[in-house]
């Protein structure tokens, strides 16, 4: 059978500790600890702190070029738009005085989008 077997697409933030029941934890509902963005990109460009779980003698991942055509690129792109700051409209309840406010992105907002997509030899 050719094709594709298997593909998985997750989000992943950069704090990566899951939330239960209102608190922070270090362990997600399935059992297995919350990863950080960063993390996840350690583990795809195989640093060996990072991918021991992954046998040795697998070929190494096939990056996709799209905005960023290697794992030092995506990381630099991900520390970048997380650095972004949003200015909010903000009206003061006591003074009724309009502004603005600057706002940074959360840290346990999503920020990297991943998809690992295996396919069978041929």
């Amino acid at each position: 059978m050719q094709g594709y077997q298997f593909a998985h697409i997750e989000t992943w933030s950069r704090k990566g500790v899951a939330k239960n029941n209102g608190k922070d934890e270090k362990v997600r509902r399935n059992g297995q600890r919350g990863w950080t963005a960063e993390q996840i990109i350690d583990e795809a460009a195989r640093e060996p702190w990072a991918s021991e779980h992954v046998g040795r003698g697998r070929r190494d991942p096939l990056v996709i070029s799209g905005t960023c055509a290697s794992f030092d690129e995506l990381r630099a792109a991900h520390e970048e738009a997380c650095r972004a700051k949003v200015s909010v409209p903000y009206t003061n309840r006591q003074t009724k005085k309009k502004g603005t406010r600057r706002r940074s992105v959360r840290v346990d907002t999503h920020t990297l989008y991943t998809a690992v997509i295996l396919s069978c030899p041929n």
